[in-house]
């Protein structure tokens, strides 16, 4: 991308960097263009001069032919315009190669600043050099930034009697001499080149074919897609000399990269890194025909400890940064269920009480038979809560009557699995409440009372009565005040279309309502299974 381009990207991904630090950065050997176009000085000062100018255009056209034409291939290119794949600076043949570098250590730093005076004797600058970054060199940036930091120190001006922050040029002058010191990617230079080649020719391959396709890729055209994508990956390999070990290697730099940016908050850098490691693994996928498990397994194990300290069992890395959704979901929802559990083992009589075995085997329960959107939706009660958008705030309305029907849901389903017949037909939740709680000392009481009726009028006074039993009750009634409760949601959300109530209020103690509900239907219905 051109200098511009990189300087509001680094702006964008919170890394600071001024433009003039560039060319201080490379005079300190830190960071160099990807590309540099240099052009003749003459040029320079008609492109500057010459805007409107049809002579000074014609000129320019006729005298610098293979620059007009690398400018019209660059702006194709950029914008995907035709189905070239290789970048013009990188085709090889081309007359224009003359105007383009490649800068590193070994060239010394020069001004490529013009200054002029026009025929009207004003005086004029401008450049004959434009440089070219890649996107990967804002983690060099970011590690320079981080470099200087560690050496700040105030500092007094005598001569202006203030004081002044500056990273200490005696210590820096110690470690810059070597740059895989300050840069920490540096020794991947090579590899970070070739994945972004990679990327590049990926997506501009991606495009290509769908492109010329119909709505969707046959079969035929998907293994021709892979097939373009294979080679064009070997071919990347072999021109930069990389082994598949040396891509793991720079697989495991990345990753450890990741876990580094998420411990300093860099949450952006973080999103950056993670795209880089999925390209890494597709690539070695590619190239190697390794799946993402075989792949996941070649690098080292980690613990929960500072990424999911939910998680129950240890992850790969790839697995932590890119966690399966199921399994993320069941990780997240345990963690929440973990802590209701504990306060309604506090509330309800020992035969009530529930075990962290008896949850794995509730949780197994609902997966063995289709139920597992109950974890979902324990997961999206506990976020959008805290969310405090439009969106979460309507989305609470969903998620009470979410729980709230499938207090229904796992009542009846329990029911079939005790094989209590007839029960899929029965609508009134009282009746299919009877064949899990009917036994119990508090059911006549639950079954007498007025639960039915509720509507946008009095919903909000029946469920406040409720909960005003809820603050003094004792274990006795906890049970009781609970299932009312859910059974009044479950009444107004199964009966009334436009719910007009939030709940925003009352929300946090409704949720804990219905799990604990839950929880009741379980201890109750797991003996009868």
């Amino acid at each position: 991308m051109e200098q511009k381009s990189f300087l509001d990207f680094c702006k964008d991904n919170l890394v600071k960097i001024p433009d003039y630090q560039l060319d201080y950065f490379e005079k300190e050997k830190l960071i160099y263009p990807i590309k540099r176009k240099i052009v003749p000085e003459e040029y320079a000062i008609l492109q500057q001069q010459g805007e409107g100018d049809q002579s000074v255009i014609k000129r320019i056209n006729v005298e610098h032919l293979p620059l007009i034409k690398l400018e019209d291939e660059y702006f194709k290119f950029r914008n995907n315009i035709g189905d070239t794949i290789t970048h013009p600076f990188d085709k090889v043949n081309e007359e224009w190669q003359k105007y383009l570098i490649n800068p590193n250590e070994i060239d010394e730093w020069e001004n490529y600043e013009v200054n002029y005076i026009d025929a009207d004797g004003k005086s004029w600058k401008t450049s004959k050099a434009e440089n070219f970054y890649s996107y990967w060199q804002i983690y060099d940036i970011d590690s320079i930034n981080e470099f200087r930091k560690r050496f700040l120190q105030i500092k007094l001006d005598t001569e202006t009697n203030k004081y002044y922050l500056t990273s200490g040029s005696e210590n820096v002058e110690r470690y810059k001499s070597k740059r895989e010191n300050i840069v920490k990617m540096s020794a991947f230079e090579c590899h970070r080149r070739f994945l972004c080649d990679f990327i590049e020719s990926y997506y501009r391959i991606k495009r290509i074919v769908y492109r010329q396709s119909a709505e969707y890729l046959t079969e035929d055209e998907v293994n021709t897609f892979n097939e373009k994508i294979t080679e064009m990956s070997r071919h990347i390999l072999d021109k930069n000399d990389i082994s598949i070990d040396e891509l793991y290697k720079f697989l495991n730099k990345l990753c450890n990269l990741y876990f580094e940016y998420g411990s300093k908050e860099k949450n952006r850098l973080q999103k950056l890194v993670k795209s880089d490691i999925w390209h890494t693994v597709e690539l070695i996928s590619y190239v190697n025909g390794e799946s993402w498990q075989d792949i996941a397994l070649k690098i080292d194990n980690i613990t929960r400890f500072g990424i999911y300290i939910y998680t129950k069992e240890p992850k790969n890395v790839l697995e932590a940064i890119f966690p399966y959704e199921s399994k993320e979901i069941k990780e997240k929802a345990m963690y929440h269920l973990d802590i209701r559990l504990k306060k309604y083992n506090e509330n309800v009589l020992t035969d009530y009480e529930l075990n962290n075995n008896d949850l794995d085997n509730f949780i197994l329960f609902l997966e063995n038979n289709g139920l597992s959107h109950f974890l979902i939706f324990v997961v999206d009660a506990n976020e959008e809560y805290f969310k405090y958008t439009y969106k979460s705030r309507r989305n609470i309305i969903f998620l009470l009557r979410n729980l709230g029907i499938f207090v229904e849901e796992i009542t009846k389903m329990i029911s079939l699995s005790s094989n209590n017949s007839g029960i899929e037909n029965q609508s009134s939740l009282k009746n299919i409440l009877k064949t899990i709680c009917g036994e119990e000392v508090w059911w006549g009481k639950y079954y007498d009372s007025k639960l039915g009726g509720i509507n946008d009028k009095n919903v909000e006074s029946r469920i406040n009565e409720q909960l005003n039993k809820l603050n003094s009750s004792g274990q006795d009634d906890f049970i009781l005040i609970n299932l009312s409760i859910s059974t009044i949601l479950r009444n107004y959300y199964a009966h009334n279309s436009g719910q007009k109530v939030y709940f925003v209020k009352e929300y946090k103690r409704l949720l804990s309502c219905l799990i604990n509900s839950i929880f009741i239907i379980w201890a109750l219905g797991r003996k009868k299974i």
